[in-house]
């Protein structure tokens, strides 16, 4: 655990790829972020209101090991931890083990999983549709894309991806 009063931030999703958010991101509070994994698996099984509905990552409740990034915070960490609860609504206390085997205590997003159990073609259909509803860049295929682009990856995301890829044949 952390031996000092440092702060840190563990981002397993959109906090990677997509760091800004209503003007402010992480590095207006911390140094670049270093790799870091957590023993706890994601899955896509919550919905996402700001994204039209579409399924984004939240923990599945297995052990499973997560990869993601992890931010130490070096400036205002109560206007860093505020901006987190901002941007991920809830969020809770995690180990994590950084890339030089460190182990240190972080905040991440807790969203609860509301689509659990729902199958990989069930998942796609969400995320297509909300393509059509949510802002540009912002709805669930491209979501679950730019996961698997920062190298966040799921049990369920192949077989969700295949569905995707059946749902948008055609499409441009």
């Amino acid at each position: 655990m952390n031996m000092s009063n440092e702060i840190w931030i563990f981002g397993y999703g959109s906090l990677i790829f997509e760091p800004e958010y209503k003007g402010k991101s992480l590095a207006n509070f911390c140094e670049p972020p270093i790799d870091g994994v957590i023993k706890k698996g994601i899955e896509f099984w919550h919905t996402s209101k700001t994204r039209g509905g579409a399924p984004t990552l939240c923990f599945d409740g297995t052990k499973r090991v997560t990869k993601g990034k992890c931010w130490r915070v070096v400036k205002e960490p109560k206007s860093a931890i505020a901006y987190l609860i901002k941007r991920e609504g809830k969020i809770r206390r995690c180990k994590v083990s950084l890339e030089n085997n460190r182990i240190v205590e972080a905040y991440c997003g807790d969203t609860y999983p509301d689509l659990k159990g729902k199958l990989p073609q069930e998942i796609a259909e969400l995320a297509a549709k909300s393509e059509k509803k949510a802002q540009k860049d912002r709805g669930g295929i491209t979501y679950i894309k730019n996961c698997k682009r920062v190298g966040v990856i799921t049990p369920l995301m192949e077989e969700i991806l295949n569905e995707i890829d059946k749902l948008t044949r055609g499409e441009k």
